[in-house]
C-alpha cells in the first residue's frame, strides 16, 4: 500500500465518520489543533485505523504530532506499517 492510498483512505474516513464536525477535508486539514475532533473521536479513529491497517498505536504516539492532519496521520501509519 502506498502513502497516497493511505492518505486517500484517511481523508475518506474523516469525511465519512466526522461529516458533522468537518465540512471540507484535504491532506492539510487541522483536526486536533482546531478542535474539530475531540479526544473521544480521536481514540475511535485511531482504533478503527489500527484495525484497518493492522498496526498497534502506542499511547505516547497518539498525539497532535502524529494525528493533527490527514497527511500527518498517513505519514504515521506509513511508518508503522512500513509503506
Amino acid at each position: 500500500m502506498t502513502k497516497q492510498e493511505i492518505l486517500d483512505y484517511v481523508i475518506n474516513y474523516v469525511k465519512e465518520h466526522f461529516n458533522e464536525q468537518v465540512k471540507e477535508v484535504n491532506a492539510d486539514t487541522k483536526l486536533l489543533s482546531t478542535r474539530l475532533l475531540d479526544s473521544i473521536s480521536t481514540l475511535h479513529m485511531v482504533s478503527d485505523l489500527e484495525e484497518h491497517f493492522k498496526f498497534d498505536a502506542e499511547a505516547h504516539e497518539v498525539n497532535p504530532d502524529n494525528l493533527d492532519s490527514p497527511a500527518q496521520i498517513a505519514n504515521y501509519i506509513s511508518g508503522k506499517i512500513g509503506a
